[in-house]
């Protein structure tokens, strides 16, 4: 007999639903199905706006937590329907929800997914695991990321140093040093290139990166957005779209005298995304040699 598990994922871009059904009976991992799902144009609009309001109203964080909820269990539903699995093999549903603010530096430290996990499972009938960001601050953790745990247990079995960069609306990285496991948000990934692609009415992403090959590095520009204190902080740190987001280009651009096209702040902006990512804290490159000359 099967012993099925569904996950549920929308990453911090917030453009879209993956949606997973693994056997784990056994040790190794099967993926039984695969699919991605949109996410309706007015709650993608809605979260990313709330995402990058300083204040959300209760009464508007329950209303996406509900439509959120819904459209994943709906997923859920067509991908059962898709894989032809049997309700009853499903032993649980993992939902990390989607992130539309994460403040773990707070005084009182907090975070926040929608997508009611409690919707989902009485939607469906299934257990449903939700609220991982959430459990991990409480347990004194940032929150994110959370995939370190995940590499581990899949890449970490034949005890060889790796690093796994997962770029994302942020970027991750994790650091597989037998017995030693690190893993911490590096700063933005597409989330302000897509922010710059929507605000200039490019689309909602930089298709092949077309339009960011169209533009010029600035460097006075690249070296105001490096200076972020973000960037030089230790880790274990992360950080998500209500902090890199329009508001912080914005800020950016006012520091710069000069007028800058539109199409060389998208090409700087990739060059953010590069730099931080190859720019880890040095007592990183010391302590796990293989990722300095992987990045080399």
């Amino acid at each position: 007999m099967a012993d099925i598990y569904i996950g549920l994922m929308s990453g911090t871009s917030a453009d879209s639903i993956d949606c997973a059904a693994l056997d784990l009976s056994s040790e190794e991992i099967k993926v039984l199905s695969c699919k991605n799902f949109e996410i309706p144009k007015d709650l993608k609009k809605d979260i990313i706006h709330s995402s990058q309001s300083e204040k959300i109203e209760q009464e508007l964080i329950d209303d996406l937590d509900f439509r959120m909820g819904e459209v994943l269990a709906d997923s859920v539903k067509e991908i059962i329907s898709y894989s032809d699995i049997e309700v009853e093999d499903i032993k649980a549903i993992g939902s990390h929800g989607q992130t539309i603010k994460h403040e773990p530096k707070a005084e009182n430290p907090y975070t926040l997914q929608i997508g009611d996990p409690q919707k989902i499972s009485n939607d469906l009938n299934i257990t449903t695991v939700g609220h991982f960001r959430h459990d991990d601050i409480r347990a004194g953790g940032e929150g994110a990321p959370l995939t370190p745990v995940f590499h581990n247990k899949v890449f970490g079995s034949d005890r060889k140093s790796k690093a796994i960069v997962n770029i994302g609306g942020i970027t991750n990285i994790t650091a597989v040093n037998y017995p030693e496991l690190i893993g911490f948000d590096t700063g933005p990934g597409n989330c302000l290139m897509d922010c710059w692609s929507r605000i200039n009415n490019v689309g909602n992403y930089d298709d092949k990166g077309s339009w960011a090959s169209s533009g010029t590095i600035n460097q006075s520009l690249l070296s105001g957005m490096m200076e972020d204190e973000y960037f030089s902080r230790k880790y274990p740190k992360s950080t998500g779209p209500d902090y890199f987001n329009h508001e912080w280009i914005k800020e950016n651009l006012l520091r710069i005298s000069e007028e800058i096209p539109i199409e060389d702040v998208q090409a700087t902006l990739v060059q953010v995304t590069v730099i931080s990512l190859i720019g880890i804290s040095s007592d990183i490159l010391k302590r796990f040699s293989f990722i300095h000359s992987w990045l080399k």
